[in-house]
């Protein structure tokens, strides 16, 4: 509305008017400096595992045969590739590497390092999150959780829809008939960021304490 009405103006206070305007905008424009990992991570091709199959015995299953498992009742095998998939859940940076959040993250103790967690890794610890929920016997066999339990569950399921969406995956998901039903192939293939390179950047920089 206010461009609308700068518009109809008088050509002078028009130019006054849209000067005042974007130095105002420069003003309160955030600059935001790229973060330091992305120049250094590639991309690759890589297919999804998953999806449902149709087994021997006529029920559908889902295709389990990729390795590591991180879903499925609970057991060691599974929790310890989620505790492998978020060893570098905490990094601290310094130096250049910190320029663009040292003010607005935690200093460590011994100064000019800062913590943070990548976006990706701040993703999968809520999927696992929404994965010990599923079996809340399990993983709390007592039933005590702390009382912000549901509120982080839903905090965290919120939070990845949100990067799902921001994301906004273009990958083409098709669909195959069983019978009078279809069904996604999800197993596609997408382009993603390499992400055995990025975890290796994270684990090169992974916090050893608690801050």
């Amino acid at each position: 509305m206010a461009l609308i009405l700068i518009l109809v103006l008088t050509p002078d206070l028009r130019t006054s008017l849209m000067v005042d305007f974007y130095h105002e905008f420069l003003a309160n424009i955030r600059i935001v400096l790229p973060d330091p990992v992305k120049p250094i991570i590639g991309t690759v091709k890589q297919q999804f595992s998953g999806g449902l199959v149709l087994n021997e015995d006529g029920r559908w299953g889902r295709n389990s045969t990729t390795t590591p498992q991180y879903v499925g009742l609970p057991s060691v095998a599974i929790d310890n590739a989620w505790l492998d998939l978020l060893s570098a859940a905490q990094i601290v940076v310094s130096g250049d590497e910190a320029q663009s959040i040292k003010s607005e993250t935690v200093e460590e103790r011994e100064g000019r390092k800062y913590r943070l967690s990548l976006g990706v890794h701040y993703a999968l610890h809520c999927v696992d999150l929404v994965r010990k929920a599923i079996d809340f016997d399990h993983y709390y066999p007592t039933g005590k959780t702390p009382y912000f339990y549901r509120d982080h569950v839903d905090d965290c399921i919120d939070y990845i829809r949100q990067s799902i969406q921001c994301q906004g995956d273009l990958t083409p998901i098709t669909y195959y008939r069983r019978g009078p039903d279809i069904f996604p192939a999800s197993g596609a293939t997408h382009t993603c960021r390499n992400f055995d390179e990025l975890n290796m950047w994270a684990l090169e920089r992974r916090a050893l304490h608690l801050p």
